[in-house]
This record gives structure tokens, sequence and C-alpha cells, in this order.
């Protein structure tokens, strides 16, 4: 080979070389830049999508006000303390769980009555009255006591906590989870429809749906958990110690869905009956020498088979009673077939507080025994309650005299019924459960405007209406009917029914008592013996058969 040639092949090379430097290095780059991006890529994966190892402590997750404080699940829901509380929905001390009584009324059992003042609680079944004393392990019903492990009623932060162990004596409610550090209260109640599950391997709960939320739990395979909720692939479930968190659907068999049994035997009612139609009439009496027109009144009726004389009423706000009744009068009733409920009324003194007197135990039990020894000591057939200054600060201790006074005239074979009136705000006031479940009798007084305004217009929308809504609440098989015998004149100057007084005529009284027996109501009573005009009672009679 020639020099010459040499030289270009040595040149030739040379420049293969530099290409192929060239290239490499743009090669390695590619390879370089390629696997940063897939570093990247992975770290970015496994930042945001690689389940969290992070853990959050039950103390943590359930913050709690006070030491002693505990969450309280109901029926698979965690339930919130009320706004502004400075306690929780329950305590948990010295070995026993303790349920909030604003918490145990609202979402358990109405029935539990606290009395403040006096540190006493108060609970009524279909046949005694329990009575619990602050912080005593000892309840009382009648002369009987019984004893339990720790006290019974507690206050902590001005609130009342009832003791779990006695709550469960008498409201078909039970504890499935009670654990500590903090304290959570699992509670179910019977008709509550469950579902639970069987965990399929060893898994986490976490705080929410999500690989990246925090761990509450660790799961063991073949844990059975409660499912709550759903949030898209994962399920909301409570575990055996009482944590609420998420997990995955897939990591869970077994779903079944079960209802929660009564332990407690439903509360059998009794209930005095005529087992006739209900025909009464009252009486006004406003001194003694009224007793004296008894005799009169009744040869006007027909079909008349209870008379309510006005007789008692609250004097003091220590439950004391006015008398204004008369042996002559029950013995002229009895002569005539005509039953005596007698009329205990709350209004004839300015000064008495109905409040004060319903929700003080105290006072309550005073006016009961006096109401049952009146009556007693006349002889009489039943009581009628006839209170108007009940209003929604007194509706617990209104209820509890109730119960409290059922008891007593069903112990002495006596009737009692109840006059309530209609419309949203007596709903309110008045507990129809409690008198459903312990009156005998139940009268749903129609107001004398609004039964005056309705024979006005000729229309009974109004008066109706509100019957109705009594009737959803109450067995109309002991609903009686209030019914005026008279009306009022409409007054131009203020627009209310307040004029001079006319009696009713038999065509509009006619319309209400046709509803009285489509509805199988237990009667009517009718305000006052008196006023009536003539020929009414023959009308009357017609639909008392």
């Amino acid at each position: 080979m020639s020099k010459r040639k040499k030289n270009r092949t040595k040149i030739y090379l040379r420049r293969l070389l530099r290409r192929l430097a060239k290239s490499d290095q743009r090669f390695w780059f590619t390879i370089g830049v390629g696997l940063l991006v897939i570093i990247i890529g992975v770290v970015v994966y496994i930042k945001k999508y690689a389940p969290t190892k992070e853990s959050l402590s039950v103390a943590q997750y359930y913050a709690t006000v006070t030491d002693d404080e505990a969450i309280v699940f109901l029926n698979g829901k965690k339930m919130d303390p009320a706004k502004n509380a400075t306690y929780g929905n329950g305590i948990y001390t010295k070995g026993h769980a303790y349920l909030e009584l604003s918490f145990l009324k609202e979402n358990l059992d109405d029935g539990y009555v606290y009395d403040e003042a006096n540190g006493v609680l108060r609970y009524t079944t279909e046949s005694e009255t329990i009575s619990v004393n602050r912080e005593e392990n000892v309840y009382s019903s009648g002369r009987k006591e019984t004893k339990m492990e720790a006290p019974i009623v507690v206050e902590e932060e001005e609130a009342a906590f009832v003791l779990l162990d006695f709550v469960e004596e008498f409201t078909d409610v039970n504890d499935v989870t009670i654990a500590e550090t903090p304290s959570r209260i699992c509670l179910e109640t019977a008709g509550y429809e469950k579902t639970t599950a069987v965990v399929r391997k060893n898994t986490v709960m976490r705080q929410f749906g999500g690989p990246k939320s925090k761990i509450v739990a660790q799961l063991k395979k073949k844990d059975t958990v409660s499912i709550v909720g759903t949030a898209g692939k994962w399920v909301w479930v409570i575990n055996e110690d009482g944590i609420l968190g998420c997990v995955k659907s897939g990591e869970l068999k077994n779903k079944q869905t079960t209802t929660v049994e009564a332990r407690l035997e439903k509360r059998k009612y009794q209930h005095i009956s005529l087992n006739k139609p209900l025909c009464a009439g009252w009486h006004e009496i406003t001194v003694k020498a009224d007793n004296r027109n008894v005799d009169s009144h009744l040869s006007k009726t027909k079909k008349l088979n209870v008379v309510i004389p006005t007789w008692f009423g609250i004097t003091d706000n220590s439950g004391a009673l006015s008398n204004l009744a008369s042996m002559d009068y029950v013995s002229a009733c009895k002569n005539k077939d005509v039953q005596v409920w007698a009329c205990v009324s709350d209004s004839i003194s300015q000064d008495v507080s109905t409040t004060a007197v319903l929700n003080n135990t105290v006072a309550r039990d005073n006016l009961v025994n006096n109401i049952v020894a009146k009556a007693l000591a006349y002889g009489i057939d039943g009581v009628t309650i006839n209170f108007t200054k009940v209003g929604e600060e007194s509706r617990d201790g209104w209820s509890q005299f109730i119960r409290e006074l059922s008891l007593k005239c069903e112990n002495n074979d006596l009737i009692l019924a109840v006059n309530t009136g209609l419309g949203n705000e007596v709903l309110q006031c008045y507990n129809y459960a409690v008198l459903d479940d312990y009156a005998d009798y139940i009268f749903a007084e129609v107001p004398l405007e609004a039964y005056s305004e309705a024979y006005d217009k000729g229309s009974l929308d109004v008066i109706e209406s509100g019957e109705d809504a009594v009737l959803e609440l109450v067995d109309p098989s002991r609903l009686v009917m209030g019914l005026p015998l008279y009306v009022r004149f409409l007054n131009e100057e203020t627009g209310e029914y307040s004029g001079d007084m006319q009696s009713v005529d038999a065509e509009f009284l006619a319309k209400h008592l046709e509803r009285m027996q489509s509805k199988k109501m237990a009667g009517a009573a009718f305000w006052r013996l008196g006023v009536e005009s003539d020929g009414i009672w023959e009308v009357i009679s017609l639909y008392m058969n």
C-alpha cells in the first residue's frame, strides 16, 4: 500500500472513531435520562400510591375532653356530643360505664326523669316506679331495694350520668363493646339490622378510605367486624375493640345481615274501660253550693254515664289541693248509674307554678298521694287531670306525674282520664306516647275559639286536622272528643271569638259526633252541663249506642 493510501486510511479511522465516540455519548446520555425518568416515576408512584405504614394511635384518633369521657357508638354510628357541651355522651370511671342523661333520653329511652334539685332519678315501668338517689348504688321500688356494684347516678361537669348496668335492667339495649384508653362504649338496640363480615387475612384498618390514610388498627385473619358504611372500594367497619375505620371491600368475606333480638319482654299496659261509648259531661263547681245542682243537670241529660265535677285544684307549689267535693253529690250520681271522675286543675291559683310542682319529686309525690287520697275518701270512680299550664319545660315532670298517678290509680281501681287540647303547641307539651300507655282515657278538647270559628264558617277543617294529629299518636278506642256545648261570637274590635255565648245547634254538634263514630273514638265529653240547648241530648244519645 502506498504511503498516500495509508494516510487516507488513518484519516478515515480517526473520523470513524470520532463519530463512534460522539454516538456513544448520545447513547449513554439517552440511557441515563431514561433510567432517571424511571427512577423518578417509581419514587412518585411509591409516594402517591404505595400504602403508608404511618399509624394513628387510638388516643389521637378519638381525642376526648376529659380522662373519663367515653366515645359512644349507637347501632354502628359514632354519636357526637351536643354542641357546646363540656362533657361527652358517656363516661367510664372506676371500671363502670355511664351514659349522659340527655343522650339516654333522646336516643334510647325517654322514661328516665331526673330531679336535679333533690338528686332523685325516677323510672316507671308498667307495674312499678323505680327511684334512685344521687351517688347511691341502691334503687328502690316500694319497700324493695336492689343493690348494684357502683353508684347509679353521678354528676360530672354539671351533667347527670346513669350507670349502663342500671339502664340495661329497664331499656332494651346491649353493650357489645366497652374498651379503654380512651374509653369506647358500643351499643345496639333491639331491632337494629347489623351487617357483619369476616377478615380474609391479616390486614390493617385505616382512618379513611385509601392507602395513604393512616392506620388505626390491625386486623387479623378470621376477625369479625361490623360493616356500617361504604366508601367506593372501601367499607367502613367497627372492630371488636370499638374502633371505626376503613378496609378494602375485597379483604372481607362471609357478609351477613342479622337483626338484634329483644332481651326484655314487651311491656303490657293495663287500662280500665267502661266497655261502652263514653258520654261525659263537665260540671263546673266554683263553690260547694254548686253541688246541689247535680240532680237538676242530670235530669236534662240522656245517655250520660260520666260526670266530671271541677272539685280539686293545686293551691301551692308543694302539691296541696283545694276541695269542693260532696258525698251527697256522689250518692246522687250513683243513684242514676252515673260515674264521677272528679277534675283536678292547675289553674285555680295564679301563684302556683305547674312546672315547679311537676319537676320536683317531693311536690309531685305529694300531689299524687293527695289526689288518690281524695278520690278514695269520697268513693268516686276516677279522676280527670286538666292541667292547662304545662309547657315544654315541664314536659318531663308532667309525663312522670301521669306515670306515677296511673299506677296509684290502677292499684286502687280508679279510672285515670287526662284532658289535653289540639294543635302543634299542645303536641309539643304533652307526651302522647306516655298518655297512650298510662291513661285510661284521653280527652282531646277542641279549643273554644277554633270551635266558634268553625261554627261561624261552617267548616271543620282546622278541628279535623288537629284531631287527626292526635289520632296518629294514641289508640282511638281511648280517645274522647272534647266538645263545647256553646260558642262565642266574633268580637269585631279584637278579631277574636270572645263575645256573648250561644248554645250550639244540633246539626253542628252532629257533624262532630259523626266523625267520632267514623274514627271509632271512645266517646265524647261535653263542656259544660247547664248551657246546652233544648233537645241537644236527644241528638247526642243517637251517637252513644
